[in-house]
Parts: structure tokens; C-alpha cells; sequence
């Protein structure tokens, strides 16, 4: 072989070099391209875990001849509720079909959040597609004023979740993901200006206690894909306090009148357990309730009395709030946490929603729901129910249970009864016990109302997989 000459010598070099400063280049994109691509949010501390792969359903739609009728009927309902909301009120929470005006509450568009699972399920392709493309692309945190966390945690976290449990989609899980570490930064507020980085919360006096759980069940399922060190230390966190701790520097005399928890515990068990706040008219000196704001004592107590007077005040109210399956109090928080040790234990033999274990324990009025949804006259009395705003908790606890015919019939009528051409209302009571149209399309018709409807006609057997939140999410499927 001969030898080369300095030329020839210098031309080798010189390709040599332009190989290697072209392919090397290429080489770091492409390995850059891949972690990109894998990493679910923007820092290094987190590790992404038991992901499907991106654009694979993870669950397949299945809709069988004899579910096919009330199918149609709740993909039409679910396209005519979610076309009238997307032309009218797309970046608001809810719509009006009737004035076309829209309604801000909670802070976000949370309609289009909770549409996202009911239109996958309804396999309304067009208008999902409308959703996401809305979501993964316009929405930001940063865009919004003052938002209700707790609702934000619940309805728009648990639709992330929801859609992505049910597509596969890690772009809904990353998304989650950050909302949850923005969210985590404020610190415990009820509200968060994200625009402007304040908060704000309830006035003295007014505590939801729920809201001391907010979160929790998105996050630990957030956490269970996503491994990141803010997500779990918060978790253990929560685990440790002790909700009276976070209450009691709530609880304020009112110059005027005194509020007081729904949530009241009798013998050391927790008989009731709503989001809401009752008013006495009956001053109390709130140091009578320090007993049962004593994280030390082995169960809480408050005035003997009290109970009694509240039953004499508001008898139908008691006996409607009180009549409810008991949790002991210092279990709460396992039982928070118990749907998700998915290898050492399973859901309890009733089925019931984790939602219903710990926030929105039993109604004593599903059953008269159903009858004033059968029958063929709107509701009579202000004893079957108090208004009616598509809420699904107690639909999806008797799907769980078995009682599908029921239900479903149910939903149908409703949507019947509620229907206008520009969408559909809920009904509400007067003061002096009339019923009237409300003129509201709720974000409850979309998340969780005709969600249990799709749920039966396509994915039935999910109700005895999937963990829902307190809105009725799929926030994991075992």
C-alpha cells in the first residue's frame, strides 16, 4: 500500500472533522430529544415510573347492542351540552342556555375539564379532540385570578387524571403534575390568585373541613407515577397532621352570630362530614368547643346541649344530616390513604367510592332521588331533595352497587326534564319552597352525571377497578 502524500493526508483530516462535528451534534440531539420526551416536568429531582405509552388507549370503548339506545342518548346530550358550552363560555366555569351568559365560579373552566372523561367514554371523538387541544394548548395556570383550590384539586387535577388513566395520554399526567408542584408553592389556601401570586382564604369564623384534605387523593395518585420529592414529603406530611390542629385557628366568635361545623363527632365517630357551614341562631361562647378541638383528647367532645338544640332549630335538617353511616374519626386519614395500598388491601365489600368513605359519606336520599327522576312530574316536596344540580355521588354509589337498570332510567328521564334546546338547567328551591329553572347548565352534567351513564353503556366493568375521587374522577384503575 503506498504511502499518502500531505495533501491526501490533510483531506482525510479534514472530512474526518466535518463527520465528526456533524454526527456528534446529532448524536447529543437525538439522546437530548429522548430525555426530553420521557421527563414529565421540568426538573431534575423527578423520576417518571409505570407509564403506558403515549397515544395508545390504555382502555378500549366498548358499547354493546343493549346499551347502545341509552349510549346515543347521552353522547347526544353530552355533544349539544358541550357545543353550547365551548361557543358560548368556553374560558369560564359554566353557561346559562338560556340568557347565554357565563358563570365564573370556581376561578377556571372547569366545564371543560370535567367533559374530558365523559366524551372519551362516549367516544364523542370531535369534541374530545375540541377539549384537549383547549386544554393541552391554551390553558394556563398563570392566565387565572383567583381560583378555588379545593375545587381545582378535585374537578380540574381529577379530570387530568381521569382522561389519562382512561387515554394513556402522559401530556394530561404532566400537566397535572405541574399545576399540583404550582399549587404546592402557595403553601394551604382556600383561594390562589395565580395571575397575581395572592391568596386568600375564608373568613374567621368559616372553616371547610374538607378542604384540610384537598389534594391528597390526586396527589397520591400523581405520586404512585410521578417520583418526586415535594410530592412525597407533603403526602407524609398530611399523614401526620391532625385536622383539629388545622381547624382550630379558624374557629372565631362572630360579633354577630356563630358558625359552626357540619362535621360533628358524637361518642368519637364522625356522623357527618359536608362541605358546608351551618348558622346558629343561639350564641355559644366558643369555649365550650375547646374540648372538641383538643388534639389530646381521646375523642371529642362538645356541650351536651348543643346537639339538642340544633334538632329543635332545624329537626328536618338534623335528621337528614345525621342519619349516615359512621367512620371513627381517628381512622380517617387511613382510610384516606386505603384505596391506595393497591397490594395489601382491596376496596370494602360495599363498594362504596373512596369518596364516599371519607368526604361524602352516604345520603339518606338517593332512593327519593330516583323515585322524583321516574316519576312523571317534577319534584313535589322540599322532603325529596333539596334542589337538583346533576351532582353524581349518589348515582355512582348505586351503579358501584349493582343497580344499573335503575340508574340509567334515571339518567334518561332527568335529561328529558331538563332539556332546552340550548342546553340543559338544573332546578332550585325558593325561598317559600317553590321550584324554579336555575338557567344553569352545571359542570356536574358533563363530570359526573352523564359520566355514570357512560360508565354503565361502555366501561362498566371499570366500577369495580377505578378509585374515584370526591367528584366522581377516575384518579387510578387497579
Amino acid at each position: 500500500m503506498r504511502d499518502l502524500d500531505s495533501n491526501e493526508e490533510k483531506g482525510l483530516k479534514m472530512i474526518t472533522y466535518i463527520i465528526y462535528l456533524g454526527v456528534l451534534p446529532l448524536i447529543f440531539a437525538i439522546i437530548s430529544g429522548v430525555i426530553f420526551y420521557l421527563w414529565p416536568i421540568e426538573t431534575s429531582q423527578a423520576v417518571l415510573v409505570s407509564l403506558p405509552t403515549t397515544g395508545k388507549h390504555k382502555y378500549n370503548i366498548s358499547i354493546s347492542k343493549e346499551n347502545l339506545e341509552f349510549s346515543e342518548i347521552f353522547k347526544n346530550s353530552a355533544s349539544l351540552a358541550f357545543t353550547q358550552y365551548y361557543k358560548y363560555c368556553l374560558n369560564y366555569g359554566e353557561y346559562r342556555p338560556q340568557s347565554k351568559e357565563c358563570i365564573s365560579n370556581p376561578g377556571f373552566p372547569v366545564s371543560i375539564f370535567e367533559s374530558l372523561e365523559t366524551l372519551f367514554l362516549l367516544n364523542d371523538k370531535e369534541n374530545y379532540e375540541k377539549a384537549k387541544y383547549q386544554i393541552l394548548n391554551n390553558f394556563s395556570l398563570f392566565n387565572l385570578d383567583y381560583v378555588d383550590i379545593h375545587e381545582f384539586w378535585g374537578r380540574g387535577i381529577g379530570s387530568l387524571l381521569g382522561i389519562f388513566q382512561l387515554s394513556g395520554e402522559m401530556e394530561f399526567l404532566k400537566l397535572a403534575a405541574k399545576c399540583a408542584e404550582e399549587i404546592l408553592s402557595f403553601g394551604k389556601a382556600d383561594f390562589i390568585n395565580f395571575r397575581s401570586k395572592q391568596t386568600k382564604n375564608y373568613v374567621d369564623g368559616k372553616k371547610i373541613l374538607s378542604n384540610w384534605f384537598m389534594g391528597i387523593p390526586e396527589l397520591i395518585s400523581i405520586n404512585h407515577y410521578i417520583k418526586k420529592p415535594l410530592f412525597q414529603k407533603y403526602i407524609e406530611s398530611q399523614k401526620k397532621l391532625n385536622p383539629i390542629d388545622f381547624l382550630m385557628p379558624r374557629i372565631r366568635e362572630n360579633r354577630y352570630r356563630n358558625y359552626f361545623l357540619t362535621s360533628f363527632v358524637k361518642n368519637g365517630y364522625l356522623t357527618d362530614f359536608l362541605p358546608e357551614i351551618i348558622e346558629s341562631d343561639t350564641a355559644f361562647d366558643n369555649s365550650q368547643f375547646y374540648p372538641f378541638f383538643d388534639s389530646n383528647s381521646e375523642k371529642y367532645q362538645y356541650p351536651s346541649d348543643f346537639l339538642e338544640r340544633l334538632e329543635q332549630r332545624d329537626p328536618k335538617y338534623w335528621s337528614i344530616r345525621t342519619n349516615r353511616k359512621k367512620i371513627n374519626y381517628q381512622n380517617l386519614m387511613g382510610m384516606i390513604f386505603y384505596g391506595f395500598e393497591y397490594n395489601n388491601t382491596r376496596m370494602p365489600k360495599t363498594k362504596l367510592t373512596l369518596a364516599s368513605q371519607f368526604l361524602r359519606l352516604q345520603k339518606t336520599f338517593p332512593k327519593k332521588l330516583l323515585n322524583c327522576l321516574e316519576s312523571e312530574t317534577r319534584f313535589g316536596s322540599q322532603e325529596d331533595i333539596i334542589g337538583f344540580t346533576f351532582k353524581g355521588d349518589e348515582i355512582l354509589d348505586l351503579a358501584i352497587r349493582g343497580e344499573k337498570e335503575k340508574v340509567l332510567n334515571s339518567i334518561r328521564n332527568s335529561i328529558k326534564k331538563y332539556y332546552t334546546p340550548e342546553g340543559f338547567h338544573g332546578m332550585r328551591i325558593s325561598s317559600i319552597g317553590k321550584f324554579y329553572d336555575d338557567d344553569i347548565q352545571h359542570t356536574e352534567f358533563l363530570g359526573e352525571w352523564l359520566k355514570v351513564g357512560a360508565l354503565l353503556t361502555s366501561a362498566e366493568e371499570l366500577l369495580k377497578r377505578a378509585v374515584f375521587n370526591e367528584f366522581g374522577h377516575i384518579i387510578y384503575i387497579k
